[in-house]
């Protein structure tokens, strides 16, 4: 029985070149044209109105009124942001928002930092605060886990509350603003102030 030869013949490196060279230009005019045409935000948040609301609780522990624990003749001040957000949704997908913070930087470089107040929380708040109800004049609200359709807009109110914070806090403060956290993306910042 006869064996079965293959013979081959050997090709220098060189001739492998042009095609290695081919495929890696289409390779590099793939990727460039991905880069240029994805968006490199997913998001684009501004600020179109901003209204600080000051508000102050007073306790007491005069005779005939109710005890709390540890609190003596005090006031708790918590100055509420309300901001007007409008978030751009750069994708062809929705975008949900996952966090939505504020920060207030004070002259000595320390930051008042505060959660958005959450959809639960929202009508206690109004009804405590009736000034606070009164400057959101009934706009809607921007929560989280809200759906921005793709490649459309979503405005809404962002209400922060400031504990430990007065008017006087806000006028004083160096910089102000709301941080916008979408799932699966960097967190997105707009100027308050």
């Amino acid at each position: 029985m006869h064996e079965i030869k293959f013979h081959q013949t050997h090709r220098p490196l060189r001739h492998f070149l042009w095609p290695i060279a081919i495929a890696s230009v289409v390779l590099a005019a793939v990727g460039i044209g991905i880069y240029v045409r994805s968006p490199h935000a997913p998001a684009n948040v501004s600020v179109t109105h901003v209204a600080a609301v000051p508000t102050t609780v007073t306790y007491s522990n005069d005779v005939g009124t109710l005890k709390l624990l540890g609190k003596t003749d005090a006031n708790e001040n918590t100055l509420y942001v309300l901001a007007t957000v409008k978030v751009h949704n750069n994708l062809k997908t929705p975008v949900f928002l996952k966090d939505l913070t504020g920060a207030l930087t004070m002259p000595d470089g320390s930051e008042l930092l505060t959660s958005a107040v959450e959809k639960n929380d929202v009508p206690a708040t109004f009804t405590a605060f009736p000034k606070v109800k009164e400057a959101a004049a009934g706009k809607p609200l921007l929560l989280r886990e809200t759906e921005v359709p793709g490649m459309s807009d979503m405005e809404g109110l962002v209400l922060l509350g400031f504990r430990d914070a007065t008017q006087q806090t806000w006028d004083q403060s160096k910089h102000a603003a709301v941080k916008i956290a979408p799932y699966h993306y960097d967190p997105i910042v707009a100027e308050l102030k």
